[in-house]
């Protein structure tokens, strides 16, 4: 059979110093609740790295984690009226609205012929507006908080208020980036310690343990990336928190965390009762799952106790991504190629279905957690990727200028005989690569 590597990683953005600063600058676009001057030359340094689809932000302000901890925010209402008053330097007459959620799968895999571990993810949503999908846009985001962790992670810039073409079009008010941290779907930071959080049909975990602080999901995936070093660390602090869940498409959240040293776990809220599962009971267990069963995610219910249950093994939700994902790392004893790991990516990808809001891939990501890089594309454009790395301090000068180079060559992926197919150059090869006849 014949092996062949359709993947490539085509930008490379490094962060060192000393280095250069190369920055749109949308001086038209306003920023009313923003005048404090540090504050305004971060919101105007965002980079475009594709066509107004893709940006690159390097938050230097204290986004005040702390105080937001503190202050037990139990909604998105709540952490949003929160971020205002912290982050802003004038107060909104009426305060937005903000909205957060996510379809998405994950994997955690080792890499072939090392001793280095990987977290690949999909961030899936269909942003519906009436009959019309709204034009998203990413951001690579990237914080240095002071006392914390160094990271890297990624931001739907809808669920800001944002649309393509927002920045530098002279109208839109560009103060919500202020909340670009709390907002992120998946990230790394710099031990190698990845998160990433998936949407789950049924009630929204509403934990209400006496003696507990309260926490939201976003804030709780900021504390992980900046104060956790491993799986381990995770797992620990989130358990010492009452988590909240509530999202746009209803339902509850999971996340999935994979670390440098190899270790991994999908983290639920799952239900008491398994016999009683339904829309009007509350999720409120924490469990964490670490078997080898464990490595793979979609959008039901992973916890074994579930296993007949409509939100847990008898749910359709995602069950074909997941089954693909099962099925190909077993096959390779839970080890994968880079190439391997991005295609594999490719192959659990969806195109955007009005009818179901968890649709629709908005990026793809490889992480590297031992080497603390990570490869992107976005919007199924695999063969495009981008690639980062956290090594190196994130200040206001600190990012060197990114060169752009892309791959011309078109893939397209089709489903024959119950196999996926991605089709490249007029060959036909399997989801790790290797040609078919």
């Amino acid at each position: 059979m014949k092996h062949f590597h359709f993947f490539t990683t085509v930008l490379v953005a490094l962060f060192i110093l000393p280095c250069k600063v190369q920055s749109v600058t949308p001086v038209n676009n306003p920023s009313q609740f923003v005048t404090d001057a540090q504050k305004r030359t971060m919101l105007t340094s965002l980079e475009s790295l594709d066509s107004d689809r893709f940006y690159l932000m390097n938050y230097t302000i204290d986004y005040r984690l702390d105080e937001v901890l503190q202050a037990n925010a139990t909604s998105m209402d709540s952490v949003n009226h929160l971020l205002e008053k912290l982050l802003y330097d004038v107060q909104p007459p009426k305060s937005q609205t903000l909205q957060f959620n996510t379809g998405c799968s994950a994997y955690a895999a080792t890499l072939k012929d090392s001793a280095q571990f990987l977290m690949g993810r999909n961030y899936d949503f269909c942003h519906m507006e009436g009959e019309t999908e709204a034009a998203a846009t990413a951001m690579v985001l990237f914080t240095a908080p002071e006392g914390g962790k160094k990271s890297i992670s990624f931001v739907d810039a809808y669920w800001l208020g944002f649309h393509k073409g927002f920045y530098a079009d002279d109208t839109t008010d560009i103060s919500r980036l202020m909340f670009a941290p709390y907002l992120f779907c998946d990230g790394m930071n710099e031990d190698g310690l990845a998160i990433t959080v998936l949407h789950l049909d049924g009630s929204p975990t509403d934990q209400k343990e006496v003696g507990k602080p309260d926490i939201y999901t976003s804030v709780a995936m900021r504390a992980v990336l900046d104060q956790c070093s491993s799986v381990d660390s995770a797992v620990n602090l989130l358990k010492n928190y009452n988590m909240h869940m509530a999202t746009l498409a209803n339902g509850s959240l999971h996340f999935m965390l994979a670390d440098s040293l190899g270790k991994y776990a999908v983290v639920e809220w799952s239900y008491a009762d398994p016999m009683h599962v339904d829309t009007l009971t509350v999720p409120t267990v924490y469990t964490v799952l670490q078997s080898d069963t464990d490595r793979y995610v979609t959008n039901f219910y992973t916890d074994p106790r579930l296993k007949d249950c409509k939100f847990g093994g008898n749910s359709n939700h995602g069950r074909d991504r997941y089954n693909i994902l099962r099925d190909t790392i077993k096959a390779y004893n839970h080890t994968l190629t880079e190439a391997q790991a991005q295609s594999l990516l490719q192959a659990v990808a969806q195109d955007p279905n009005p009818a179901k809001p968890t649709s629709h891939t908005q990026w793809s990501n490889v992480y590297n957690l031992s080497n603390r890089t990570v490869k992107c594309a976005i919007l199924q454009e695999f063969g495009k990727w981008f690639e980062f790395t956290i090594l190196g301090k994130v200040t206001p000068s600190g990012i060197e200028e990114v060169s752009v180079k892309k791959s011309e060559n078109e893939t397209q992926k089709v489903l024959k005989d119950g196999q996926i197919l991605i089709l490249h150059d007029g060959k036909a090869y399997n989801v790790l690569g290797v040609e078919v006849e």
